[in-house]
Protein backbone atom coordinates (compact mmCIF):
# COMPACT_ATOMS: atom_id res chain seq x y z
CA UNK A 1 0.00 0.00 0.00
CA UNK A 2 2.84 2.62 0.78
CA UNK A 3 4.73 1.34 -1.82
CA UNK A 4 1.90 2.21 -4.02
CA UNK A 5 1.24 5.44 -2.88
CA UNK A 6 4.97 6.26 -3.22
CA UNK A 7 4.75 5.23 -6.83
CA UNK A 8 1.70 7.73 -7.52
CA UNK A 9 3.83 10.52 -5.73
CA UNK A 10 6.32 9.94 -8.07
CA UNK A 11 4.10 9.93 -11.24
CA UNK A 12 2.19 12.35 -10.61
CA UNK A 13 5.34 14.76 -10.50
CA UNK A 14 6.47 13.25 -13.54
CA UNK A 15 3.71 14.02 -15.67
CA UNK A 16 3.40 17.16 -14.03
CA UNK A 17 6.17 18.51 -15.55
CA UNK A 18 5.18 17.18 -18.99
CA UNK A 19 1.35 18.65 -19.11
CA UNK A 20 1.06 20.67 -22.46
CA UNK A 21 -0.12 23.81 -21.64
CA UNK A 22 -0.63 25.09 -25.29
CA UNK A 23 -3.79 22.24 -25.63
CA UNK A 24 -5.91 23.85 -22.37
CA UNK A 25 -8.86 25.84 -23.40
CA UNK A 26 -11.25 27.94 -21.52
CA UNK A 27 -14.95 26.66 -21.52
CA UNK A 28 -17.94 29.17 -20.82
CA UNK A 29 -21.72 28.47 -20.74
CA UNK A 30 -23.73 31.42 -22.49
CA UNK A 31 -26.48 32.53 -24.34
CA UNK A 32 -27.10 32.98 -27.74
CA UNK A 33 -26.44 36.58 -27.95
CA UNK A 34 -23.01 36.17 -25.82
CA UNK A 35 -22.14 33.05 -28.13
CA UNK A 36 -22.55 35.21 -31.20
CA UNK A 37 -20.67 37.68 -29.65
CA UNK A 38 -17.67 35.26 -28.57
CA UNK A 39 -18.08 33.47 -32.30
CA UNK A 40 -16.01 36.29 -33.59
CA UNK A 41 -13.17 35.86 -31.56
CA UNK A 42 -10.20 34.15 -33.25
CA UNK A 43 -9.05 32.40 -30.19
CA UNK A 44 -12.57 30.34 -30.57
CA UNK A 45 -12.27 26.36 -30.61
CA UNK A 46 -15.75 25.31 -30.98
CA UNK A 47 -19.36 26.40 -30.02
CA UNK A 48 -21.72 23.73 -28.94
CA UNK A 49 -25.60 23.93 -28.68
CA UNK A 50 -27.08 22.02 -25.47
CA UNK A 51 -30.65 23.65 -25.58
CA UNK A 52 -32.02 26.72 -27.43
CA UNK A 53 -31.05 29.28 -24.69
CA UNK A 54 -27.76 27.59 -23.55
CA UNK A 55 -24.42 27.27 -25.49
CA UNK A 56 -20.89 26.21 -24.65
CA UNK A 57 -18.46 28.14 -26.11
CA UNK A 58 -14.61 26.30 -25.91
CA UNK A 59 -11.86 28.77 -26.74
CA UNK A 60 -7.76 28.66 -26.58
CA UNK A 61 -6.29 30.27 -24.08
CA UNK A 62 -5.48 34.35 -24.92
CA UNK A 63 -2.37 34.13 -22.84
CA UNK A 64 -0.65 30.78 -22.05
CA UNK A 65 2.28 30.94 -18.93
CA UNK A 66 5.21 28.18 -19.72
CA UNK A 67 6.39 27.98 -15.98
CA UNK A 68 6.91 24.32 -15.88
CA UNK A 69 10.08 22.14 -15.80
CA UNK A 70 9.56 20.49 -18.88
CA UNK A 71 13.16 19.69 -19.44
CA UNK A 72 13.16 17.57 -16.28
CA UNK A 73 10.02 15.40 -17.83
CA UNK A 74 12.50 14.52 -21.00
CA UNK A 75 15.32 13.82 -19.11
CA UNK A 76 13.76 11.28 -16.48
CA UNK A 77 11.59 10.19 -19.70
CA UNK A 78 15.15 9.66 -21.72
CA UNK A 79 16.94 8.26 -18.50
CA UNK A 80 14.00 5.44 -18.52
CA UNK A 81 14.15 4.60 -22.63
CA UNK A 82 18.39 4.43 -21.24
CA UNK A 83 17.72 1.57 -18.65
CA UNK A 84 15.33 -0.12 -20.86
CA UNK A 85 17.09 -0.40 -23.98
CA UNK A 86 20.38 -1.89 -21.86
CA UNK A 87 20.77 -5.21 -22.14
CA UNK A 88 19.56 -7.47 -19.23
CA UNK A 89 22.69 -8.81 -18.56
CA UNK A 90 24.14 -5.54 -17.28
CA UNK A 91 20.61 -4.33 -16.04
CA UNK A 92 21.63 -6.28 -12.62
CA UNK A 93 25.00 -4.62 -12.43
CA UNK A 94 23.37 -0.64 -12.74
CA UNK A 95 22.87 0.83 -9.59
CA UNK A 96 19.72 3.30 -9.95
CA UNK A 97 21.13 7.00 -9.21
CA UNK A 98 18.45 7.68 -7.14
Amino acid sequence: MIADTFKLLGNTGYGKTLTNKESHMDVFYVDYEKAAELGLSPYIKKIKCITEKCYEVHMRKKEIVLDLPIVVGLSVYNWAKTLIAISPKLRSTIRALW
